[in-house]
């Protein structure tokens, strides 16, 4: 389960997980003091928005790690990412651009049926959304929302 937490962290928090063909933290940044995901059954809301395509990541990229380990979904029991932003923005260079953004924890929480907790945490910087400073993905052939799962 270690293996899973960590190789999911790094799925979700990467570049592919995108909404519009962007990353989809910088969208929910602004707007984030702490969001707390069930990853086994997260509510989306029916129109979906970025804070709503961050949900449904998370829970398809924590499946895809558990199918790739061999690990039976059924044994885990609860399974959550919360992501909280630090309080104090800060600069920092992205893609050669002087950005201001925070600093996001993810910290990813299981339990499994054998009654043992797994935890994992990330910092990464998020800066806002900027279309004219960052580049779409080139995967997202329209103006819709992309939810990629590629890795």
């Amino acid at each position: 389960m270690r293996g899973v937490l960590n190789n999911f962290l790094s799925t979700y928090m990467s570049r592919y997980s995108t909404f519009d063909g962007y990353w989809v933290f910088g969208f929910i940044v602004n707007h984030l003091d702490k969001l707390e995901i069930d990853i086994l059954s997260p509510s989306i809301p029916e129109k979906q928005d970025a804070r709503g395509t961050a949900k449904l990541l998370a829970a398809t990229k924590f499946m895809e790690q558990i199918r790739k380990s061999g690990l039976g979904s059924s044994c885990v029991i609860s399974a959550s990412v919360v992501l909280s932003k630090s309080s104090v923005m800060r600069s920092c260079i992205v893609e050669d651009s002087d950005r201001t953004g925070f600093d996001v924890t993810f910290e990813a929480c299981a339990y499994i049926d054998l009654g043992k907790r797994y935890d994992r945490s990330d910092t990464v910087f998020v800066a806002p959304h900027d279309p004219t400073l960052e580049r779409r993905s080139a995967r997202c052939s329209n103006r819709s929302t992309s939810q990629d799962s590629e890795n």
